[in-house]
């Protein structure tokens, strides 16, 4: 054996080590990640013990119910102000020696977790000091050039998506307003006015059939003209493909028409938007709040939308600004 293993091998065939060399080498290929989850990202935290990408490979079967039985925290989800001391105290619970990684696409790259960027790019690191910070991070790529590290290289599409794109520029030349690209992902952003018409192509068109519509999802930009996107993202069983739409609206002319016709699922994930963000769905069979009450003022994903200590228009109550709430089998302001 090399020394730098710390295992000595005898003539014998007996390996001399220390209980602590031999701990950790075990312990490299045996990580124990704690069962918690912050949001929906933990979703994507499970997808990864699934068959897809079994990550069991890595020798990370074995997910544990308690923290003092953990030595992984994966922190899926973003990280609230109320939620903070809760990951803190499970960090703190799990023994040395311990590490913690983000996963999913809120906790790596979540424009709610952090307000004051106003690029909406943030990116959740696990801190041991200081439990979860919000860093602002720049995502740049695409058709242009990519981001730090990348040298400066244009991302090309993959190659099974080629006839998809080909096909959208050559049926729609007036829809498509740009193709980019990050990291193998490709996004077409069209004009809001052939949505429906590009969506159903899309779904129909024997070389992309895209007949799952994962996820609808909205992301405030208030600096800019057309200050909400609209992302959908598409799934192609057939071809195993992945492709995103955006479309971009303003303040003023929040409107975009409705794909329920095209794809049932967009029912809910468009209230939810509209809910959060004030996006209205023309054509939306029943565009109503979804998750927060139906008096409820205001669209609270918005970056300009206050963060607490404002009296919310909903049967008199009050939110406390974040430094004055407290635990008492509640969350209150006394």
């Amino acid at each position: 054996m090399s020394s730098g293993s710390g295992l000595e091998k005898l003539p014998s065939g007996i390996l001399v080590t220390t209980v602590e060399k031999l701990a950790n080498w075990a312990r490299k290929g045996s990580l124990w990640p704690a069962t918690f989850g912050l949001a929906c990202c933990a979703i994507e935290m499970m997808a990864t013990g699934a068959g897809r990408y079994d990550l069991s490979r890595f020798g990370m079967e074995v997910f544990r119910a308690s923290p003092r039985q953990a030595d992984l925290m994966i922190v899926a989800g973003r990280v609230s102000q109320k939620m903070g001391p809760v990951l803190r105290t499970i960090y703190d619970q799990m023994p040395e020696p311990k590490w913690v990684i983000s996963m999913g696409v809120c906790a790596t790259g979540d424009h709610q977790a952090a307000r004051q960027d106003p690029q909406g790019r943030v990116a959740l690191e696990a801190d041991p000091r200081g439990g979860v910070r919000g860093t602002p991070r720049g995502c740049p790529g695409g058709s242009g050039p990519g981001g730090p590290g990348d040298g400066g290289r244009v991302m090309a599409p993959p190659d099974a998506i080629q006839p998809v794109l080909t096909g959208l520029r050559d049926r729609f030349p007036e829809a498509v307003k740009d193709v980019v690209g990050h990291r193998g992902e490709v996004t077409v952003e069209l004009h809001r006015e052939h949505l429906v018409e590009v969506a159903t192509w899309l779904r129909d068109h024997a070389a992309a059939r895209f007949r799952m519509l994962s996820d609808l999802s909205g992301t405030d930009y208030p600096d800019r003209p057309d200050r909400f996107s609209v992302d959908y993202h598409l799934y192609s069983v057939d071809h195993n493909l992945r492709l995103r739409l955006k479309v971009r609206v303003s303040l003023e002319d929040p409107h975009v028409p409705s794909v329920t016709g095209v794809w049932g699922t967009a029912n809910w994930h468009e209230r939810e938007v509209y809910d959060f963000f004030g996006v209205r769905f023309d054509g939306h069979p029943n565009l109503v709040r979804i998750l927060m009450p139906e008096d409820w003022q205001g669209h609270p994903h918005r970056k300009d939308y206050p963060l607490g200590g404002v009296d919310v228009q909903y049967r008199g109550a009050h939110v406390p600004a974040p430094d004055k709430r407290r635990y008492k089998g509640g969350w209150t302001s006394t």
